[in-house]
């Protein structure tokens, strides 16, 4: 055993950031407070979330490296997109792709692409939609769509939203080889094709 949390609560997730400059810093999950952990005995507490939360940031696909920030997604959509730069924890304040204010937008899973946050299984403040991702605009993971729907009208950095050929809730994604692999409950495996919101598409 390395350390014990200060509040002893369940563990139920974390992130980690590793900035440009390679500082590292590390976030715990107990209950409903959330802990940066010095990777000893030492835990301060930096923000809350729900009891429920179970927040994810891992340093290969949550790390927004354009920012130095580690983005958090939690897998009960019972918290909004945090974020976190070494110093502050706080819910990420998302726009549309006409700059208003988007509102709550909650995520289960994400990868970072090609300066691109890729959110999968997602909700707004009204209503879950599983079978949805929502990439951001190129060099800007705050701002995203729910509204575009990749097509030739579009700009190639613009922000987009498809769903899945099957309809079916997205239960993980995985990148590797070049290739955005995103899987369905009980459904089937889908590579996201294309490189810019003028050309994505499900094969």
């Amino acid at each position: 055993m390395i350390g014990t949390v200060p509040n002893a609560a369940e563990i139920r997730g974390g992130a980690s950031l590793l900035k440009t400059d390679g500082t590292v810093s590390t976030l715990i999950q107990a209950g409903a407070k959330v802990y940066e952990w010095d990777g000893a005995t030492n835990f301060t507490e930096v923000g809350s979330c729900s009891a429920t939360s179970k927040l994810r940031g891992h340093w290969r696909t949550h790390n927004y490296l354009l920012s130095d920030k580690v983005l958090i997604t939690d897998l009960s959509l019972a918290d909004t997109v945090k974020e976190w730069d070494g110093n502050t924890f706080q819910s990420v304040t998302f726009t549309d792709e006409a700059s208003a204010p988007f509102g709550s937008f909650y995520a289960k899973y994400l990868t970072i692409s090609n300066e691109r946050a890729i959110f999968a299984h997602v909700k707004d403040g009204a209503a879950t939609s599983p079978h949805l991702i929502v990439g951001s605009k190129t060099s800007d993971y705050t701002e995203i769509s729910v509204a575009n729907r990749p097509a030739s009208s579009l700009s190639t950095a613009d922000p987009f939203y498809l769903p899945m050929p099957d309809l079916k809730p997205i239960n993980g994604l995985a990148e590797a080889f070049g290739a955005l692999i995103i899987s369905t409950e009980k459904g089937r495996l889908f590579n996201l094709s294309g490189s810019t919101a003028k050309d994505f598409s499900f094969n």
